[in-house]
């Protein structure tokens, strides 16, 4: 009974083996994405002997230089205490990091910094081959539990304590499968249980070797590879051969490494011809070399990852090939195929559509190469699975293929699109260069029904139907048409053009597509939607539905209820119609495949798409695609202090605790990434309570942002990932300096009011101050009020006597005047008497004559006149003659009458008389006195005169 049951598992693992090998046929066609890291990426040396995982999903390598770590956005490097090569890294689930290298051996924690720090057992060591010997490999038994060895002993160490295990052997290998310990060494294999190796019986007889390596196969089975490559299945009683495709490959080429990727995908590593993948059946699925990827054709280590893609630590670098990447890539090194326009699978087969002719390899053949199908060199520009039967159309005609047997439906080539007539199943449509072509099923065969003629030459590049059985047609240059058919099917009843006078945009190309069994118009314009009038409008219901996917270069509907939409800079996605009308949109950054413009075809083969490209095609296999992985989020790796926002670090902040930063270190750097390898992840982020950081950041590649001068206060870093919506959170705290602190505060409230205190009793006295200094100054102004006016009056008689002296003056001079013309004027009359007498003669009256003339010549010849007015000058002029006297004591009694005159400013003809000279005399007098005074040339005599 108990054998019963083991056969019936057994095929049961066979028949599970085969159907997940089915499903991954398609996907065998194509390589998965291959990402090399050179030693210029991660800053070490080359060589990568050994691959581990954290349980944070980080990468460690044991590399030539040290420990090297990747977590999806940095690469860091940690060296041994003597700078050691590090052969091997192994993990435990309490994160901690074996390793192993010369004389050495430890872990490696992370603090609560973020700094990877190394304890070593080396000093708990005392074996004397250990300060010798280089360690090879770790395995972890359970926590802080390990088992190591180098090339000749076998060590344990459990919670610090190493102990030797045994020194009697070569070693080459240590494993841990599902809880069991195997040692590997050149006696055979061992299992190591209960603090004891113990023999396991066969594993000598491997065709006279001991194995190499040992790994998982199927359940309780194990793999085991002998080092000429030899390969046995082990099921605790027994190893059997496994004589496979996989080890002829390993016997040519030998084996360095061997893992078990997932329950049906198996790797192997050789010396020189890289990495193969194979299935449990041994049959090679893929090659990994340096001709489609692989960094270098030797892989001194492997490591399938929690996501079970594929790292491969090299002879030159570090290679990650992306297993579980949904999108692989089949590329047409050769140039046989060239350009891919479209793709259909037909019983097993993918056949392929291109410029060379019609191509087909078998899926369930992965050795298979592409071979051209019956000689057909001529380009194939179309082809379709319709009615049980292949259709292809090339530029000899319109071919089906039915089995195995190939008929030429017409002679009427160049097709670009082929649809079965959704009203009548019974009609094929072939939208080609010449038109549009119907073709007829009749009596079980397929045959040319008519090619529709129309007023206008309708060259059709794509088409579909709407629910009334009209045909929409995309012309190659003028627009869509709409076109209603007879219902015999051989010619076209009526034909409307839309265009941009129908509301369509006027420039990209315009494609057709269903929603609801209705008709829309789609370029990078957005998509249209026929009105009740008949033009075409936005279709505003998807706008909101779609976003920025409204603006799709293309959408394919062919495969409902899913849409894939191309867009502008050939970027793809994916969009599904939930049942309750919303959608659930896959958004892919992959661009490194080129659909063909105007070709760009997807076809579905069970959960597998194939995508038409410009050198080939791509695969998209569904079941690849994860949604929503909840165990992954962004990780903090650290907040670095910086010194004058300079990215020079001067101290580290634990990432788990909500540290508080002095207000001089208010400039930090934190970094972030995520430990998810299979597609390329875009970060965004944000700064709570951060004045320009409140909203989330657009969307970048960048794994690291810089904050400088950061004011005082409570922030929390949030970061997230375009692959779910996990936030991951950093709070942190920036301290005020001491004058804003809360002591500081109060200090300065108390400050104030002791300040408010003084200043109003300081004000107090003031007022009282300036009340008795407005009572001192009121009195003073009184004071000085009083002097004032009495000095007015006094300025007022002073005035009052300027004037009356400068009155006094003037009647002086009116005076002078009036004497000099009463003598001219005597001196007239007795002139006029003289003649009067000496006319009269005789008889004229002498004696009265010369009473009358005597009387005038006393008049005019009296000095009194003069003398008189030198006294009124002394009077208004007082003491102006011996003021200018003494400052001048050389003037002339003349000099000093002239001056008088001019004191009194009189002029020049006034003062002729007065002195009995003439004018001219008068202005000699002058000039002669200016000398005496010594005057400029530029001062006023008169001038002068008056400020004596």
């Amino acid at each position: 009974m108990k054998t019963v049951l083991k056969v019936w598992v057994f095929f049961l693992i066979i028949f599970k083996i085969q159907g997940v090998a089915y499903a991954q046929e398609l996907q065998q066609l194509a390589m998965p994405k291959i990402q090399h890291y050179s030693r210029a990426d991660y800053n070490a040396y080359n060589q990568n002997w050994s691959v581990a995982q954290g349980a944070d999903g980080t990468m460690y390598f044991a590399n030539s230089k040290g420990l090297l770590s990747y977590n999806g956005s940095q690469w860091q490097v940690n060296e041994l205490p003597m700078r050691q090569v590090v052969r091997t890294v192994a993990t435990d689930n309490q994160g901690r990091i074996f390793t192993g290298g010369y004389a050495e051996v430890g872990y490696w924690k992370k603090e609560r910094f973020g700094k990877l720090i190394y304890h070593s057992y080396a000093n708990n060591i005392s074996h004397p081959n250990f300060k010798q010997e280089e360690i090879w490999n770790i395995a972890v038994i359970g926590d802080d539990e390990i088992i190591f060895q180098s090339l000749t002993t076998l060590y344990h160490a459990k919670n610090g304590v190493v102990k030797v295990v045994s020194t009697q052997h070569p070693f080459s290998n240590v494993k841990v499968i599902n809880g069991q310990v195997f040692v590997l060494a050149d006696d055979g294999l061992y299992e190591y249980k209960n603090n004891k190796l113990a023999f396991i019986a066969g594993s000598t007889a491997l065709n006279g070797q001991a194995p190499d390596e040992l790994i998982p196969y199927a359940l309780d089975q194990l793999l085991a590879i002998t080092a000429r490559g030899d390969m046995f299945i082990y099921n605790h009683e027994q190893f059997k051969p496994f004589i496979s495709e996989t080890q002829s490959f390993l016997r040519e080429h030998g084996i360095l490494r061997a893992l078990r990727i997932d329950e049906n995908r198996f790797a192997f590593s050789s010396m020189h011809k890289g990495v193969i993948i194979s299935d449990g059946f041994g049959r090679i699925i893929q090659k990994l070399d340096l001709h489609n990827g692989l960094g270098s054709n030797t892989a001194l280590s492997l490591f399938a990852d929690r996501d079970a893609d594929l790292w491969v630590g090299l002879e030159g670098g570090i290679s990650t090939v992306l297993l579980q990447a949904p999108f692989s890539q089949y590329k047409d090194s050769e140039g046989l195929l060239g350009i891919v326009y479209s793709a259909a699978v037909y019983r097993d087969v993918l056949y392929l559509a291109t410029p060379n002719g019609l191509f087909a390899r078998n899926i369930t053949e992965p050795a298979q190469s592409f071979k051209r199908i019956n000689n057909i060199s001529d380009p194939v520009t179309s082809i379709e699975v319709l009615d049980g039967s292949l259709f292809f159309s090339s530029t000899t005609g319109m071919y089906q293929m039915e089995g195995d047997k190939l008929n030429r439906v017409s002679n009427i080539g160049v097709g670009w699109v082929i649809k079965q007539y959704t009203s009548n199943p019974d009609y094929i449509i072939q939208g080609s260069y010449h038109g549009l072509i119907v073709y007829r099923k009749q009596q079980g065969k397929w045959a040319l029904h008519a090619m529709l003629k129309s007023a206008q030459w309708l060259p059709a590049r794509d088409l579909d139907f709407d629910k009334h059985g009209n045909i929409w047609m995309k012309h190659l240059y003028s627009g869509i048409y709409k076109i209603t058919l007879s219902t015999d099917m051989r010619s076209i009843l009526k034909t409307e053009l839309f265009n941009e006078r129908s509301g369509l945009p006027n420039t990209g190309k315009l494609n057709i597509f269903k929603y609801n069994n209705g008709i829309r118009i789609s370029n990078s314009k957005g998509i249209y939607m026929q009105a009740a009038n008949g033009r075409f409008v936005p279709d505003n219901m998807l706008k909101k539905k779609l976003g920025p996917y409204f603006y799709s270069k293309r959408i394919i509907s062919a495969y409902q209820p899913e849409w894939w939409m191309v867009m502008d800079d050939n970027s793809i996605a994916r969009l599904k119609w939930l049942p309750n009308g919303k959608t659930e949109i896959d958004r892919f950054k992959q661009r490194n495949f080129y659909l063909l413009n105007d070709f760009e075809h997807i076809r579905k083969f069970q959960s597998n798409y194939i995508f038409c490209t410009e050198d080939g095609f791509s695969l998209y296999d569904e079941s690849k695609m994860i949604h929503n992985p909840v165990n992954n989020a962004p990780v903090i790796n650290e907040v670095n202090v910086l010194q004058n926002s300079v990215y020079n670090p001067v101290n580290k902040f634990d990432t788990t605790a909500r540290p508080r930063l002095h207000y001089d270190h208010n400039n930090i750097a934190i970094s972030w990434g995520m430990p998810m390898f299979a597609s390329q992840k875009l970060y965004s982020y944000r700064v709570k309570a951060m004045a320009g950081h409140e909203q989330w950041s657009a969307w970048s590649a960048a794994y690291q942002k810089q904050f400088d001068n950061i004011s005082p206060g409570s922030y929390i870093f949030q970061v997230r990932t375009d692959i779910n919506q996990r936030v991951t959170s950093f709070s942190f705290e920036v301290l005020p300096p001491w004058y804003f602190t809360i002591w500081a505060k109060i200090a300065y409230v108390g400050a104030l009011v002791y300040l408010g205190v003084f200043l109003y009793r300081t004000h107090k006295l003031k007022l009282a101050e300036q009340k008795k200094q407005m009572e001192l100054d009121l009195e003073r102004r009184m004071q000085q009020e009083r002097k004032d006016h009495e000095h007015s009056i006094m300025l007022g008689e002073q005035q009052k006597l300027a004037q009356q002296v400068a009155l006094n003056s003037r009647n002086l001079a009116n005076s002078s005047l009036n004497l000099i013309e009463k003598k001219e004027f005597l001196n007239k009359v007795k002139s006029a008497l003289a003649k009067i007498k000496e006319e009269a003669g005789a008889g004229f009256p002498v004696d009265r004559y010369n009473r009358l003339v005597k009387m005038i010549s006393m008049q005019t010849s009296s000095d009194n006149d003069l003398q008189l007015f030198d006294e009124s000058f002394e009077q208004v002029h007082n003491e102006f003659f011996k003021r200018l006297l003494q400052a001048y004591p050389d003037l002339a009694p003349h000099d000093l009458k002239l001056a008088a005159y001019l004191k009194m400013n009189l002029s020049t003809k006034e003062i002729a008389p007065l002195l009995k000279i003439t004018p001219r005399g008068v202005e000699i007098k002058r000039y002669r006195l200016r000398k005496r005074l010594k005057l400029n040339s530029d001062q006023n005599l008169i001038e002068f005169m008056m400020s004596v």
